[in-house]
């Protein structure tokens, strides 16, 4: 189950057309991979990178977060990586998520993981 992620900082015309653009790629990269889309998280025209070093408030974001942890998605889909998280510090955030997930035991997908043998 995967879920779709688009970010755009500057929209001005408001039309949401470079989150469009990225999720329709990423629907299709889904469809090419053969994974199911349960949902889609836009934070459009919003940026990443909050005032003054504070945290930026993405609404999409958070709820993206809440997916994954509630196990309702094991997979995020993103245009580029820093469509999504912005900076290292909001990817850390993501990976925290799937750290603790694994250490629950939830698989997230994809091969064996490395170093096991069937």
């Amino acid at each position: 189950m995967a879920v779709i992620s688009t970010r755009i900082s500057h929209d001005p015309t408001g039309k949401a057309e470079g989150v469009t653009r990225q999720e329709e790629a990423c629907r299709k990269l889904a469809a090419d991979l053969g994974w199911q889309v349960v949902d889609v998280k836009t934070d459009d025209d919003l940026t990443a990178i909050g005032k003054r070093g504070q945290r930026a408030q993405r609404p999409a974001f958070a709820a993206l977060l809440d997916m994954l942890s509630a196990r309702e998605a094991d997979t995020v889909i993103v245009w580029q990586p820093t469509a999504c998280t912005g900076r290292h510090v909001t990817l850390n955030r993501m990976k925290d998520k799937y750290a603790a997930n694994r250490r629950a035991g939830i698989n997230h997908g994809g091969g064996r993981p490395f170093g096991y043998t069937l």
